[in-house]
């Protein structure tokens, strides 16, 4: 049976505490003695999952918000040549207000990124998807007799490593905060 040991820092921010309660407790938990079967499901598995899912989630919100910007646009196109009659004296309100949606979904577009986070998270989650298979097939560079083990953890931790730096590196520039 696997212990699981809840790595987290104590007020003082000076040593971590077992077993203490945290509302992450579901990613800051690390099998204690993990071996390579306990390496791919607890960690690569997981990291893919999570990876896959939020690459999911930003391409949704990126073509939803895309989709919802051509929608508005062609409103504006139409109201210009479509007259209702009695509409004409808001027909300039409404037009504005439709723009004024455009700019406000591009500019939480630009803000949250989501075709940059869809792009990164889903290029990253394939990587790791390459790392796993090309272990599980023992391929370069994973033939025997190398340390198989160690250099796919050093592999997938890179990759993972690399992806939250230029996911705070990306977020900085844009002024919408960091981790």
């Amino acid at each position: 049976m696997t212990v699981i040991r809840k790595i987290m820092t104590s007020k003082d921010g000076q040593k971590p505490r077992i077993g203490a309660k945290n509302k992450y407790n579901k990613w800051n938990t690390v099998p204690e003695n993990l071996d390579e079967s306990g390496y791919l499901i607890h960690r690569l598995n997981n990291q893919i999952n999570w990876y896959s899912n939020n690459a999911t989630k930003n391409k949704n919100w990126h073509q939803g918000f895309q989709a919802a910007q051509l929608i508005l646009a062609t409103c504006i196109t139409l109201s210009s040549v479509v007259t209702i009659t009695g509409w004409d004296p808001y027909l300039k309100y409404i037009v504005a207000g439709l723009g004024a949606m455009i700019g406000i979904l591009n500019g939480l577009s630009s803000l949250y990124k989501f075709q940059e986070n869809w792009l990164s998270y889903r290029n990253t989650s394939e990587s790791l998807i390459h790392e796993r298979f090309r272990f599980s097939t023992g391929t370069e560079p994973y033939r025997p007799p190398s340390d198989r083990f160690n250099l796919l953890v050093d592999n997938v931790e890179a990759l993972i490593s690399n992806e939250h730096t230029g996911w705070v590196k990306s977020q900085n520039q844009n002024g919408s905060g960091s981790e």
